[in-house]
C-alpha cells in the first residue's frame, strides 16, 4: 500500500472521528435546549434518556436516583424492552450491583463483560429474561454529592462499550444532574408557595374563630387582641353575651405552636361554644370541656384556660383557672394586683377532674386584664423577661376604655422586645366595669 493510500485512509478515519465528535456535540446541544424547555423533572429526564440511548446506541438504559430516606437507588427512568418491569419491581441498596457500587464510591465503571465481574447483580435478568452483556455506568453529582447514576446496557453494533462512550455518558449525566437540581429547586419553591398559601388560609380560618366585635352588657365593656409568633398560633379568646348584665370571657393557650396548636385551638373554641349552649356555670363547663379533650386527646396536647362570667347586676366575677395565669385586677383607685384564685390543672390532661371556681366581688371602675404567658415571658435583647411587675405598672398608667389599656400593654411589650424575634403568642383580654 502506497504512502498516498495510507494518508487517504488516515484522513478518512480522522474525518469519521471528527464527524462523530460533531454528532456528539450536536446531541449535547440538543440536551441543553431541552433543559431550558421545561422544568418538569420526569419529562426532562425522559427526553435526556431518549437522546442518550439513541446516541449511545444501547439496547437499554436507566437513570436511578438515591432515595435519601431509605438510602436506596430508585429507578426513575428505564428504557428498553424490559424497562417498565424492572422499574416496578426493583430497588438497589447502596453498594449492590454495578449501579450500587458506582453510587456508593462515586466512580464510573466500564464493564466489557458482566459475567466476569462479581459486582454484577443478576436478579433483574433472571426475573425478566433480559440478557445483560456489557454495562457503562457513571455517577450523577450535584455540588460534589452523588445523587444517582446513569447507566447504559449492551451496545448495538459492537461487542462492548469503550472509553469514548464513557466520556459521552458522563456528559449526559452532567446534563441530567442539572435537570434534577433545577427541577427540585422549582418543586421546592412551588411546595413552599403552596404551604404559604395553605398557612394563609389556615390563618384566616383561625382568625374567624376570634371575635371581631366585642359585646357590651350593662355595666361592662371588653376588648381582646391576639398576636401570633408564627403565621398561625395556639392562643385564643372569646366573648359571649349571656344576658343584659352577664358577660362570659374565655382565654387560653394551647401547648406547642404552629399547625397542630392551631387545630387544637379551633377544636377547643368549637367545643366551648357547643357546651355553652347547655352549660354556663364555669366549673361545670370547664369540667365538660376537659372530658371531651381527654377523650379525644391527640399527641399529648393540652391547654391552659380561664373561663369566667361577669355579672354586673350582682357585682360578681366567677371564674375557673385551669393552669392559666391569674388575671391582673386594677382597682378603682388605680392600683394593680394579681388575683390569687383557685388553681386547677390544664384541660386535656386529667380526666374526671373536679374543677373548682373562684368567686370575687367587682365594683364600678375596676379593670381586669387576662393574658397568656407570651405577655410576661417576652424578652428584650439582654434576655430579660417582661414580667408581671412591668405589666401591672403599665396597666396602672392607662385608664379609660379596655381597648386603651390593652393597646398600651401591647405597645409596651413591642417596645420592650424590639429587635428580638417573638417566641410565643401574645393574647390580651381587657374588661372594664362601669361602662354602660
Amino acid at each position: 500500500m502506497s504512502n498516498t493510500e495510507l494518508a487517504a485512509i488516515t484522513l478518512e478515519d480522522k474525518v469519521k472521528e471528527l464527524k462523530g465528535k460533531v454528532a456528539d456535540l450536536s446531541c449535547l446541544i440538543r440536551v441543553s435546549s431541552i433543559l431550558n424547555s421545561t422544568l418538569n423533572l420526569s419529562e426532562l429526564l425522559q427526553h435526556i434518556m431518549e437522546i442518550s440511548e439513541q446516541v449511545m446506541k444501547a439496547e437499554a438504559s436507566s437513570l436511578m436516583l438515591i432515595d435519601e430516606e431509605t438510602n436506596e437507588l430508585v429507578f426513575e427512568i428505564t428504557r428498553g424492552e424490559k424497562g417498565k418491569e424492572i422499574k416496578e419491581k426493583f430497588r438497589l441498596k447502596m453498594g449492590q450491583g454495578i449501579a450500587g457500587w458506582v453510587a456508593l464510591n462515586g466512580e464510573p465503571l466500564l464493564i466489557p463483560d458482566v459475567s466476569k465481574d462479581p459486582r454484577f447483580y443478576s436478579k433483574p435478568d433472571k426475573s425478566t429474561g433480559f440478557v445483560t452483556r456489557s454495562i457503562a455506568c457513571v455517577p450523577m453529582r450535584v455540588k460534589k454529592k452523588v445523587i444517582g447514576i446513569l447507566e447504559i446496557i449492551n451496545p448495538v453494533g459492537k461487542k462492548e462499550f469503550d472509553e469514548s462512550d464513557m466520556q459521552l455518558l458522563s456528559a449526559f449525566a452532567d446534563s441530567a444532574s442539572v435537570a434534577v437540581e433545577n427541577a427540585r429547586m422549582v418543586e421546592s419553591l412551588m411546595k413552599q408557595q403552596r404551604v404559604e398559601q395553605e398557612l394563609s388560609i389556615a390563618k384566616q380560618i383561625q382568625a374567624n374563630f376570634l371575635p371581631k366585635r366585642f359585646p357590651r352588657v350593662k355595666g361592662a365593656g371588653a376588648f381582646g387582641r391576639n398576636v401570633t409568633a408564627l403565621q398561625i398560633g395556639g392562643d385564643f379568646y372569646d366573648f359571649v353575651r349571656l344576658g343584659d348584665s352577664l358577660l362570659a370571657v374565655l382565654i387560653g393557650d394551647v401547648s406547642g405552636k404552629g399547625v397542630p396548636a392551631a387545630l387544637y385551638m379551633v377544636k377547643i373554641v368549637t367545643d366551648f361554644r357547643s357546651i355553652l349552649a347547655d352549660v354556663q356555670d364555669p366549673a361545670r363547663l370547664i369540667g365538660a370541656l376537659n372530658e371531651r379533650l381527654c377523650r379525644q386527646s391527640t399527641m399529648g396536647m393540652f391547654a391552659t384556660i380561664i373561663y369566667g362570667i361577669f355579672d354586673t347586676k350582682a357585682g360578681t366575677l366567677t371564674y375557673v383557672s385551669a393552669g392559666h395565669p391569674a388575671p391582673i385586677v386594677i382597682g378603682a383607685d388605680g392600683r394593680a394586683r394579681s388575683e390569687d384564685g383557685v388553681r386547677n390543672p390544664p384541660v386535656g390532661v386529667v380526666p374526671r377532674c373536679d374543677f373548682r371556681q373562684t368567686d370575687m366581688r367587682i365594683t364600678p371602675g375596676e379593670r381586669f386584664l387576662f393574658y397568656t404567658d407570651g405577655v410576661v415571658e417576652a424578652r428584650n435583647t439582654a434576655g430579660e423577661e417582661y414580667g408581671t411587675g412591668r405589666l401591672m405598672s403599665v396597666c396602672e398608667k392607662h385608664q379609660g376604655p379596655p381597648k386603651n389599656m390593652a393597646s398600651a400593654v401591647l405597645g409596651d411589650i413591642m417596645k420592650f422586645s424590639r429587635n428580638v424575634p417573638q417566641h410565643d403568642d401574645i393574647t390580651l383580654v381587657a374588661v372594664r366595669i362601669g361602662d354602660a
